[in-house]
């Protein structure tokens, strides 16, 4: 009895010292930041096959197309149900995998294989990462650096922010307040592969009373791994991020429907890339929380509207985003997804200051705004004009 006392002592004595190491660098794993999505490339297995992944906090595995599993030669090993955005679908599993980036291997991984994932790109993951080690995410130099668990000194600038991770997804708290007043304390997905700013679930919506009174942009539909659910879109005044506020941006109300009644507990919404991207981001599991320093896009404006058309900076351009059909027969030059050069000569350089966009609307009200649009690397002007 004496020996197995001694034996757990030794044992616990380990543990703490064990707990007490400070982090280290582990790797560094380049990315590239395109069309609001952190794109890695990886191989899995023995496959020598570099495949394009989506890097993407909402996720809890690996999920990838069954056409790219089938040339690498996945085995399926079984089936189970998972979270889609507003309900959950069946997918096949791959078991007992190992992702390679560069001089880093991750073993055992389980691989979802979605026959409907019309996305260019190969596949994504995410938690693979952010279980195994204290993961920072700099869009300033476009890597992700990767530390052992244990004590980290964060740099100077940033924030702490409590993480929850009762889902198995990493959660951020915000207080938010709507164009019509309501403001909130939500409980948000911390969720990069998500291409908005910030959507409130269906659930959250109803339970919350979001949707009263609320100022309508447009409507549109949230498309996840092939389930489409309605959708409604306002500015939001503001968000409020521990001592950083964004201030308005186009966010996004899911219309409740009954199946939804018990899906997404535990979360009001999804925080997206469109203001994850505003931060150099440490996500640490162990310690239960993000730290959040703004980067060099942070003072940059979200989201702007031009009569019915939606601009957005990504990647220091400004890209046109949405355009709401208005019914009329006029014909626009220009197209969603087009890069605009400059407006009124402005570059996206010069949104930095805020006086540009105030500025330009200005100038739209009271006559119009000349683009130069680059289309597929073929650039040509045109105008828009205020009503």
């Amino acid at each position: 009895m004496k020996f197995k006392y001694l034996s757990y002592i030794f044992l616990l004595l380990i543990a703490h010292h064990l707990e007490a190491q400070e982090s280290i660098p582990v790797a560094s794993i380049p990315f590239v930041f395109s069309n609001d999505r952190i794109i890695v490339k990886l191989k899995i297995n023995d496959s020598d096959r570099v495949l394009n992944m989506l890097f993407d906090t909402g996720a809890d595995g690996v999920g990838m197309k069954k056409e790219v599993a089938d040339a690498i030669g996945l085995k399926e090993t079984r089936k189970q149900q998972t979270q889609v955005v507003g309900a959950t679908t069946e997918i096949v599993i791959s078991s007992g995998n190992t992702l390679r980036f560069d001089t880093l291997q991750i073993k055992n991984q389980n691989i979802g294989i979605f026959p409907n994932y019309k996305d260019d790109l190969d596949g994504l993951f995410g938690a693979n990462l952010l279980r195994n080690f204290i993961t920072f995410i700099d869009f300033d130099h476009s890597v992700i650096n990767l530390f052992s668990f244990g004590p980290i000194v964060y740099p100077e600038g940033g924030c702490k922010i409590p993480l929850d991770y009762k889902t198995g997804l990493p959660g951020i708290e915000a207080k938010v307040r709507l164009n019509n007043g309501k403001e909130v304390l939500s409980h948000l997905y911390f969720d990069s592969g998500a291409n908005y700013p910030l959507i409130f679930f269906g659930p959250g919506v109803k339970r919350l009373d979001l949707d009263k009174d609320f100022k309508v942009q447009f409507r549109s539909a949230t498309v996840s791994l092939g389930h489409s659910t309605p959708t409604i879109n306002g500015i939001f005044d503001w968000l409020e991020l521990g001592n950083f506020k964004i201030p308005r941006f186009t966010g996004t109300l899911q219309t409740f429907e009954p199946q939804m009644e018990n899906w997404g507990k535990g979360t009001d919404g999804s925080l997206g890339i469109d203001i994850i991207s505003r931060f150099n981001c440490f996500i640490n599991l162990p310690a239960k929380e993000f730290y959040l320093m703004p980067n060099k896009t942070f003072s940059y404006p979200l989201d702007f509207w031009f009569g019915n058309i939606q601009f957005g900076l990504t990647n220091d351009q400004i890209v046109v985003k949405h355009i709401i059909k208005d019914g009329t027969d006029q014909e626009l030059q220009i197209r969603e997804k087009d890069i605009i050069v400059s407006m009124n000569d402005k570059t996206s350089a010069e949104f930095k200051d805020k006086n540009t966009l105030v500025q330009l609307g200005k100038d739209y009200k009271s006559g119009e705004i000349e683009l130069i649009v680059n289309r597929n690397d073929l650039e040509f002007k045109t105008s828009i004009a205020g009503k």
